[in-house]
């Protein structure tokens, strides 16, 4: 009898042009018996006879991903990011890895915290994380933009009383700043949101932390103009301002889903949210149909790309071009 195929389960991804698409994933067999986790990064290629093609990241864990656009006739690069600080640049000539230094936990970090996304910014490569940690990659390497935000490490370890380390304990827990995404129109334009409504502005010389709009955890920030950002998080959270006229809800009626991220396509507002897909309209985000057709949950990332939608969910990737959707199957993950 065959061995069976273990199946994928999808993590992030990021849109490389109107037939490509590179994706991080786990195995679920090693998922369910092996501490040291792996990521499988899989580009899907449409215009291919073999349209899966990947290659194994083995004890990283990808929590994000980026393509910034190539200059011309410069070689295609796309880059993804572990919890731990780990930067891979892949394209046809190789793999590259970087390490962001003071970044993820571990005896040889200076224990920051994890982090959670990459992006470019106006020529840049930004990551953010826990601890209100903010990098720029420069000509040279991975510095510290995070001067307002940085939290230090409290030394747990000069408390020997039970009581005094348990007060210790909670209070880093609950003013740790945990930034889940960072995004911006240009580098002097750069939004972070995180846990418990957190959210700030950077002008490109200092941070600004802004009024707290809600208390519920913001998981994406999508800067469409100067005016016009729009935020989302836990339980249907959508909210829509800017750092000068402060932000306020879209959508006062809360769901038991939370959306985890947000693109304009073709003037329309569409969510990746736990259970599937959303658009906004007059009444507030409304759940596609083919959420349930295509069984699309756990919707990380949507990205609109060269006038087509991208749709990235637990078990399958999907692309709508505002008339049709496509679903692709990765091989893995047939019955």
């Amino acid at each position: 009898m065959a061995k069976q195929k273990t199946k994928l389960t999808f993590g992030t991804g990021c849109a490389i042009n109107r037939d490509m698409f590179y994706l991080s994933s786990t195995l679920d067999e090693l998922e369910s018996t092996e501490d040291t986790p792996v990521s499988r990064m899989v580009f899907y290629q449409g215009q291919t006879a073999d349209k899966w093609f990947y290659h194994d990241l083995p004890a990283w864990r990808v929590v994000s991903a980026c393509y910034p656009e190539p200059a011309p006739n410069s070689v295609r690069k796309i880059y993804a990011l572990s919890e731990q600080g780990d930067v891979e640049c892949y394209s046809r000539e190789g793999s590259v890895i970087e390490k962001i230094i003071d970044a993820g936990l571990g005896a040889a970090s200076a224990n920051y915290g994890y982090v959670t996304r990459i992006r470019e910014i106006g020529g840049h490569l930004y990551v953010c994380g826990y601890g209100g940690q903010v990098y720029k990659r420069d000509t040279a390497d991975w510095t510290h933009v995070d001067a307002q935000l940085l939290q230090k490490k409290v030394d747990l370890g000069s408390i020997e009383d039970p009581n005094e380390l348990l007060a210790a304990l909670t209070k880093s827990a609950d003013e740790t700043i945990g930034l889940i995404d960072i995004n911006g129109l240009d580098e002097n334009s750069i939004y972070v949101v995180g846990n418990d409504g957190y959210m700030a502005f950077f002008d490109g010389t200092s941070w600004i932390k802004l009024p707290k709009a809600t208390a519920a955890h913001l998981n994406c920030v999508l800067p469409v103009s100067a005016d016009s950002v729009w935020v989302a998080g836990s339980k249907g959270t959508l909210l829509k301002g800017n750092f000068q006229a402060g932000f306020s809800a879209v959508a006062r009626k809360s769901l038991s889903t939370d959306f985890y991220s947000m693109a304009l396509f073709n003037d329309r507002l569409f969510i990746g949210a736990g259970d599937g897909i959303y658009e906004l309209d007059e009444n507030g985000p409304q759940r596609l149909m083919v959420s349930d057709k295509f069984s699309l949950d756990g919707v990380a990332t949507v990205e609109a790309k060269d006038g087509v939608l991208w749709v990235l969910a637990s078990r399958r990737l999907a692309k709508y071009d505002g008339a049709q959707w496509e679903v692709f199957e990765n091989p893995h993950n047939l019955p």
